[in-house]
């Protein structure tokens, strides 16, 4: 590996298996591709084939460029510790549709208005 090879960076969008009733647009699972090379794309410590033969694929946006040396360390050591954000929403059992929450542990629901 060249101490100047790049690698392309992507924003993947996959489609939804099932999709919220309650939106009125389609929702896409969002992941970032770093293609190390030509056969695959891959970030997390697993492989990955190229996203554009999954049966889900949406779109594959080019957002940048990292160098090879500093991938997958630096990313990883930037990654890791963001946390996943907590749920969003839950079916509030009173109107039996998903709503909005505003906390998780409990559940309380946005009140009308």
């Amino acid at each position: 590996m060249s101490t100047s090879q790049i690698y392309p960076v992507y924003k993947v969008k996959l489609k939804l298996g099932i999709q919220d009733p309650d939106m009125p647009s389609s929702r896409y699972h969002t992941i970032l591709f770093i293609q190390t090379d030509a056969q695959g794309i891959h970030y997390e410590p697993t492989k990955y084939d190229d996203p554009e033969t999954d049966e889900n694929f949406f779109s594959k946006e080019l957002i940048g460029h990292t160098r090879a040396l500093s991938y997958p360390k630096n990313w990883n050591d930037i990654l890791k510790p963001i946390p996943a954000p907590e749920k969003q929403e839950a079916l509030n059992k009173v109107t039996m549709k998903t709503e909005p929450i505003k906390n998780w542990d409990p559940v309380t629901f946005y009140e009308p208005g």
